[in-house]
């Protein structure tokens, strides 16, 4: 016999409500994911470095660094790599969890702002900054770092610096790893005695995804930039570079 009986009206009126919350939050959601983006997109072009003819500008990069200071405290410089790969302030604070979803006005953005490791100072032999990886748009924040696991990639960005107040730290790339976030070596940073050193440099040797060419030396000071890796919670990306120059802007 079959059973014939209909959903009672305000059931019918649950469901509905119910779906229609689905669709509202689902919609917001991908409303929030698009102007996130969109104000990304406008902080990185309006606050990159001041190019001029495809060099810096230095007429004018003291005025638009202290414009950056003046907008946040919290800004130490930019971080580009030669061939424009990425261009973006970056900052420090004293807690690492704040810049993940902060942007350059300490306003909440999904995206975050790149930041320096809140335990360490630019003095340090191995330093890392942090940036996020967005799924939804290959060309913000550190997603674009991900195309270095691709050597013919890395032959087109093998340099990369970081622009202070006075100064630019040139850094030549040593290698691109993907590592877990359980592997000890990785959180050995800042200032790093001669036996960690020496145990760090033979993780990277050991674990890029290729041979660059390019050695560690016992005096060289290293600088990292991590991003997660896509669809693995427990892996990260990290981009490892030695200091080969310092030079003023002048």
């Amino acid at each position: 016999m079959k059973n014939n009986k209909k959903l009672k009206p305000w059931v019918r009126n649950i469901i509905s409500v119910i779906l229609l919350c689905i669709i509202a939050y689902s919609g917001y959601n991908i409303y929030k994911i698009k102007t996130d983006e969109k104000e990304t997109i406008e902080i990185q072009n309006e606050y990159r470095l001041p190019i001029k003819n495809e060099t810096l500008n230095v007429d004018t990069y003291s005025d638009k660094y202290n414009d950056l200071k003046n907008i946040n405290e919290d800004f130490l410089g930019w971080v580009s790599f030669e061939s424009g790969l990425i261009d973006l302030p970056f900052f420090q604070t004293t807690d690492n969890t704040f810049y993940l979803n902060k942007n350059i006005n300490k306003e909440y953005s999904s995206h975050g702002s790149v930041f320096l490791d809140y335990l360490q100072n630019l003095d340090g032999n191995n330093i890392t900054l942090y940036g996020h990886y967005v799924y939804n748009n290959s060309e913000i924040m550190f997603t674009p770092l991900v195309e270095l696991k691709n050597k013919e990639v890395y032959e087109d960005n093998k340099f990369f610096s970081l622009y202070l107040e006075n100064t630019e730290r040139k850094y030549e790339l040593v290698g691109i790893l993907k590592y877990s976030v359980t592997d000890e070596p990785l959180y050995q940073v800042g200032v790093l005695d001669e036996a960690k050193f020496n145990e760090y440099r033979e993780y990277i040797y050991k674990n890029r995804l290729y041979n660059t060419g390019v050695e560690i030396n016992d005096d060289d000071k290293l600088l990292s930039l991590q991003t997660c890796v896509r669809n693995e919670d427990n892996s990260r990306w990290l981009i490892v570079g030695k200091l080969i120059e310092e030079k003023g802007i002048q």
